[in-house]
């Protein structure tokens, strides 16, 4: 099953848009 890598990539995708929103306001942040 591909499942859970699926969930493994939609967790570190998650997270890491968390963190470019704590970095600006909701704006898309590559650094």
């Amino acid at each position: 099953r591909v499942l859970p890598q699926l969930q493994m990539e939609l967790l570190i995708v998650y997270s890491l848009l968390m963190k470019m929103r704590k970095v600006d306001n909701g704006r898309i942040v590559v650094e």
